[in-house]
Parts: structure tokens; sequence; C-alpha cells
């Protein structure tokens, strides 16, 4: 079957933190229009130029040709995708999964997927991991990766230095900025509330 190309479209990404941007930034050559949902990019001053952000994450599945998760799983963002918001979804776009598997109700995608509610989707992360031989998934029309992308010599020994640079920048400088609620404790913070 024929695929679709990007150019031209409209991309929206759900979470718009380090893999958020970088996606961004790799598409920019693309000639899309990029709109992205974070509560917190504002907050960072993460904003791109030619990056529109959403107020509410509807605003992405409606309005997008392809909408990618690249938000961390919280108790915000667990089954972000779901019946509710994959019916907001054109029946053109198609839905791509950068991050976590719990961000997606999978038995809701299945179902959207197998009525062409959406045109299709693709995952390299599942609820549970490796993904069971009886998923509906694997029945699905839907492209499925093994979530080893950041499996390589290269990226093993960046992800090392990575790790211990924040946790010098804790340790000797007090700096947790690295932390995954670095955001909701500093929400917290400033509205005079404890972040312990």
């Amino acid at each position: 079957t024929p695929g679709n190309e990007i150019s031209g479209s409209k991309v929206g990404l759900i979470g718009y933190g380090n893999v958020g941007m970088r996606v961004a930034q790799l598409l920019k050559g693309f000639s899309v229009e990029i709109s992205a949902y974070d509560p917190y990019a504002a907050l960072d001053g993460n904003g791109m130029g030619e990056i529109t952000f959403a107020e509410h994450p509807d605003e992405i599945f409606s309005s997008s040709d392809w909408v990618i998760l690249a938000a961390p799983l919280n108790s915000k963002t667990e089954k972000i995708v779901n019946e509710r918001t994959l019916g907001l979804m054109k029946p053109t776009a198609y839905l791509i999964n950068t991050a976590r598997g719990g961000l997606i109700d999978e038995q809701a995608l299945c179902r959207a997927v197998d009525r062409k509610q959406i045109a299709g989707a693709s995952l390299d992360a599942f609820a549970e991991e490796p993904l069971s031989a009886d998923s509906p998934l694997r029945r699905t029309d839907v492209v499925l990766t093994p979530h080893i992308a950041a499996t390589s010599i290269e990226s093993t020994s960046k992800i090392t230095e990575i790790i211990a640079d924040h946790i010098i920048s804790m340790l000797v400088h007090g700096n947790a900025e690295a932390a995954v609620n670095y955001h909701e404790a500093a929400c917290l913070s400033k509205d005079g509330h404890t972040n312990t």
C-alpha cells in the first residue's frame, strides 16, 4: 500500500521536552506545520519560533495529520490516547508513539484502526513489554517496532555520561532540573506549597 508524504501536513506533538524538541528540529526540513502541547514548555521557555503551542491536547488530536507522542508517562498522561481522543482525530490521521506504551489505551487504538476511524498507527513502545504473542495489536494493521532506539554502543556511552553529569550536578551544585518531576515541584514551590 502506498504511504503518505509528510510535507505540507500538520504535525502535532504531545510533549515538548528533549525528545519533542528534537523531533520538531528534524521535521523542520519537511515543510510541515508543527504544533505542540506541553503544560511545562512555557516554564522552560522552549519555544521554537515556528511552533504553535496548544492550550489543550484535544487541539492536537483534532487538527493534526500526524500525532506524535513524546510525553512522559504519569497520572496526567496515562491513556491520553483513548476512545474519546481517537474520536477527535481525522480519519486520514496517523498516530506515532515514540514514548511510553501506557500513554495509549491499546484496546481503543485497535478498535479505531480496525474501524478505519484513523488511517493508522506506528508504535515502538507498549503497555507491557515485550509485547505478548496474543496481543490484539499483532492482529491489527499497526506498524510495531521493538523499543530499542537507544540500543547502540554510542548511545549507551552517552546515556552513562548524561546520568553521571546529572548526579554530579545534583550532589555538588544542588541542581535538580533533571528530576522527572522538576516542573511540578517548581510549580508547587511558586504557589507557596511544599514540594517535598
